[in-house]
């Protein structure tokens, strides 16, 4: 039941027979689901993503906060809504923390304690109440559920478990497991800020659950919109300085401040290190370093719609660093073997291709040939770079 049919089912236009299970799918920013859980009855199930989710998402990091997927999947479960259950991990490598988390939680609801009258109501309150007076549809993945007319479930009726409580133990257990015990209790913290980054963990409706997909083909938009003097470049660039100066701060902080000093404090050639290389690493230099590909690339089209030349190629040429050292940063993370270039040649997230975009618009405003490169990297890539 994608989007497009919900307007119908809650108007009674579409009737599904009693026989069949309507699956409920998530929308961006995996929340199950814009409708509003009064819409979910008993045999219904669900589909959602915890990683890739259009060609504008983050598909090389997990974005999904646990406790949002846990929140999420027990009101399915509460309500008898499982039919069926299914989540896209979209790449094995990258998404190994949350995809982990769900079928955990699917394997064993009842971990979460919720209270017999928490379950009941919850089970009693199917249909209507999808939206307010005004025709607004209520908050979106928060809770508990605010649901007019209905007695939700609350922190209490949990016991000690809730959501984040779990989420929390989770990345505890994780972290350990993964890190051992000395090092686990910092990688658990890492995590925790991780998965706080404001643009995924807001649930804000109809704004924040968008900037969930800042990352790869929006920093190529804006370059592309820059290389080719198109009459979008000022509200591309103003986008993406917005989602950089309300972000980037922070990312740098948990980035370079916080995973760059825990991965080189693990020993060199041991599982844990080249895990951390791989996973929250990668995850987090691919936001820091779009982030400050951003705020560059969107300061570069400002001084050039003002005209000042030197200093839209000084920000232009500090973008294109920027996605030089994510794609060195992720060669790491890649590794050898049947992962070797998967990053650089991931049509979705599309590192390489923004680069080559940025590649591209430095080469013109300095006025210089550009040099030939690969359109597809595939299984190796080589940095082309503008001498200026």
């Amino acid at each position: 039941m994608w989007m497009e049919l919900l307007g119908l089912k809650e108007a009674g236009t579409l009737v599904l027979p009693p026989d069949v299970s309507c699956v409920w799918t998530d929308f961006p920013g995996a929340f199950l689901f814009e409708g509003g859980f009064e819409n979910v009855t008993a045999h219904d199930g669900f589909y959602g993503h915890i990683s890739m989710m259009n060609g504008e998402a983050g598909q090389l990091t997990e974005f999904i906060p646990v406790g949002r997927i846990f929140a999420n999947a027990w009101q399915f479960y509460a309500r008898n809504a499982t039919a069926y259950g299914m989540i896209n991990l979209s790449d094995l490598k990258f998404v190994p923390l949350t995809g982990e988390a769900v079928f955990r939680y699917l394997w064993s609801p009842e971990s979460f304690n919720a209270s017999a009258r928490c379950v009941a109501a919850t089970r009693a309150a199917a249909g209507g109440g999808a939206r307010d007076g005004a025709g607004q549809r209520g908050p979106i993945g928060a809770w508990p559920l605010p649901r007019a007319g209905v007695a939700g479930c609350t922190a209490a009726d949990f016991g000690r478990v809730t959501p984040d409580a779990a989420a929390a133990a989770f990345l505890a257990e994780f972290s350990q497991r993964h890190y051992g015990p000395a090092a686990g209790p910092a990688a658990a913290d890492l995590y925790a800020r991780y998965f706080n980054i404001s643009y995924m963990a807001l649930a804000v409706a109809g704004t924040a659950t968008k900037a969930d997909h800042y990352l790869g083909s929006r920093l190529g938009k804006l370059a592309t919109a820059f290389l080719q003097e198109d009459p979008s470049l000022r509200d591309a660039a103003a986008e993406c300085k917005g989602v950089a100066d309300g972000n980037l701060d922070y990312v740098g902080a948990l980035y370079l401040g916080g995973v760059v000093p825990f991965v080189a404090s693990l020993p060199a050639g041991t599982p844990q290190r080249r895990f951390a290389e791989s996973h929250i690493g990668a995850q987090a230099a691919i936001h820091y370093y779009h982030l400050a590909a951003f705020r560059a690339a969107a300061a570069g089209a400002f001084a050039h719609i003002a005209k000042d030349s030197g200093a839209a190629l000084a920000n232009a040429t500090a973008a294109l660093g920027a996605m030089d050292a994510l794609l060195a940063a992720l060669r790491v993370a890649e590794g050898t073997g049947a992962w070797h270039g998967s990053y650089a040649a991931d049509g979705w997230t599309w590192v390489w291709g923004s680069r080559q975009i940025l590649n591209a618009l430095v080469a013109k405003l300095a006025g210089k040939s550009l040099a030939t490169a690969p359109a597809n990297p595939y299984p190796d890539y080589a940095i082309v770079r503008v001498m200026v």
